[in-house]
């Protein structure tokens, strides 16, 4: 079990009716707000059958024009070489994806790979979250000289809407030269709130009324 996630845990099974089951989904209108004790879950009945809210997650115009100072990014969006759009800040660089690296369909991911340690075992750091009130996400950051954190957001289709932050270059190549992880604490304290912050800005932008417990 990892850190972060134990705790929630531990205090669904000391006070077990304080621990609501995931609320039904709903058909239309506004997605419902989540129970903050859903964190304490395991293989929560997710929607997996809404469209994809990023819906070309190849290329930046697949997002609203001119959204990157709403997201608090300072640059020019890119649409890299594989999936997503992506930025190089000051502080390091963003990537927005939803959907498995074009190189290979096999790479695809659910939410609940995330969600259930499927994914990020041995990380240095997972962390489940609800964010807005009404997405389920997964805050992570591994073991590695590139101090990547991932914040995964389930969105209500199958594969998840991932922001994937890191420092600049040069700081991993140093420790990549020390033989060296990226010290955790510094990417969660640092670059996880930079992945935080466009996930909670672009939501709204792209689905007012979103949430992970719309029904199509």
């Amino acid at each position: 079990m990892k850190r972060g996630m134990a705790a929630g845990l531990v205090a669904c099974a000391v006070v077990l009716a304080g621990c609501a089951a995931p609320e039904p989904a709903v058909q239309s209108g506004s997605a419902p707000e989540l129970d903050p004790n859903a964190i304490a879950y395991d293989n929560l009945d997710f929607v997996t059958t809404r469209d994809r809210v990023y819906k070309d997650e190849r290329k930046c115009e697949g997002l609203p024009a001119g959204f990157g100072p709403k997201i608090g990014m300072s640059t020019q969006p890119i649409s890299g070489y594989g999936a997503g759009c992506s930025f190089t800040e000051p502080w390091g660089s963003l990537t927005i994806t939803q959907g498995p690296p074009a190189y290979r369909q096999s790479k695809q991911q659910h939410f609940s790979d995330y969600w259930n340690g499927n994914v990020y075992m041995g990380s240095g750091y997972a962390r489940r979250m609800i964010l807005l009130n009404r997405y389920y996400a997964l805050m992570a950051v591994g073991k590695s000289e590139y101090g990547t954190c991932l914040v995964v957001v389930d969105t209500g289709n199958v594969e998840p809407l991932t922001f994937r932050a890191s420092p600049p270059r040069d700081q991993a190549e140093k420790y990549q030269r020390q033989d060296q992880d990226f010290p955790v604490d510094d990417v969660v304290n640092t670059i996880c709130p930079k992945a935080q912050q466009a996930a909670e800005k672009l939501l709204p932008l792209i689905e007012p009324n979103g949430g992970s417990r719309l029904a199509p």
